[in-house]
């Protein structure tokens, strides 16, 4: 089968994204350290600072705003395909694409918890923004990614939909390759990541614990190894068959009530059946 050059580059853009959000944390924090070092202000800023955010105001600012820009835009273009059944995963990725860009342009307060007035107000709203960004990140993982193709369709209960969260339905795991059965483990556990920190950064703000970096480290972390195993990155638990990662799996019409995804290493979000026999 021959491989849509519109797949690979998606999928070489869904590496970069991973990659950006891996090494975020370490670009933010190292860089300010590394330039405080460079000026001669050893220890000028503490070790790291309060979040990720609050990088916002120092000198790796510039980072942290352009990754923000970086992901927005591939959210924004994440409708590469006009095919039936995607309308959900396409309004997904343009809302996340505009919640991403309003966590840029919308900073914390610079002053911390200490903020009054509109500084205060517009840290709120980045605190949602940031909320919501990684709740749909979440949903990346642990429900997009893991489809299989016909596993999800109209008549499929909730019921069933939301069990996918945690486990794939048994009767499924036939028509997986045992390189697909491991990634949707490593989604699962990635969009397990993100959603725990979510409610640990809660926590850490509402009890002052001053833990906001190291939970958003790891749900960034989290969306970004998500993101590269996705991409297939370095190879990282893609299929033998480059057949076997193709886009095979066409979707019905989304009038005749079908919601099947397809997935590969560059397709868009579901995963191609595999051929038992």
């Amino acid at each position: 089968m021959d491989t849509d050059p519109s797949s690979d580059a998606y999928g070489f853009l869904r590496e970069v994204v991973g990659l950006i959000a891996v090494t975020l944390p370490l670009v933010v924090l190292g860089g300010d350290v590394i330039i405080d070092r460079i000026d001669d202000e050893p220890g000028a800023s503490p070790i790291p600072l309060g979040s990720i955010s609050i990088y916002y105001y120092e000198r790796t600012g510039g980072w942290f705003v352009g990754s923000l820009f970086a992901l927005a835009v591939f959210f924004l273009s994440y409708e590469y395909v006009n095919r039936p059944g995607r309308h959900v995963d396409n309004l997904v990725s343009t809302i996340a694409s505009g919640f991403a860009v309003a966590v840029a342009l919308l900073p914390t307060a610079s002053s911390g918890s200490e903020a009054t007035g509109g500084a205060a107000v517009v840290a709120t709203v980045h605190l949602v923004c940031a909320g919501v960004l990684f709740a749909l990140l979440a949903w990346f993982s642990l429900y997009q990614f893991t489809k299989t193709g016909g596993e999800v369709v109209a008549s499929t209960p909730w019921r069933d939909r939301l069990l996918r969260l945690v486990r794939t339905a048994p009767e499924h795991l036939s028509t997986m390759t045992p390189n697909k059965v491991r990634r949707n483990l490593v989604y699962r556990v990635c969009g397990w990541l993100i959603l725990l920190s979510i409610a640990a950064i809660g926590v850490s703000n509402l009890f002052d614990l001053d833990q906001v970096f190291f939970w958003e480290s790891v749900a960034v972390v989290a969306f970004g190894a998500s993101w590269l195993v996705k991409g297939g990155f370095a190879g990282i638990l893609a299929d033998a068959d480059a057949d076997a990662d193709a886009d095979a799996d066409a979707d019905a019409d989304a009038d005749a009530g079908a919601d099947a995804d397809a997935d590969g290493a560059g397709g868009d979000d579901g995963e191609p059946a595999r051929n038992p026999a």
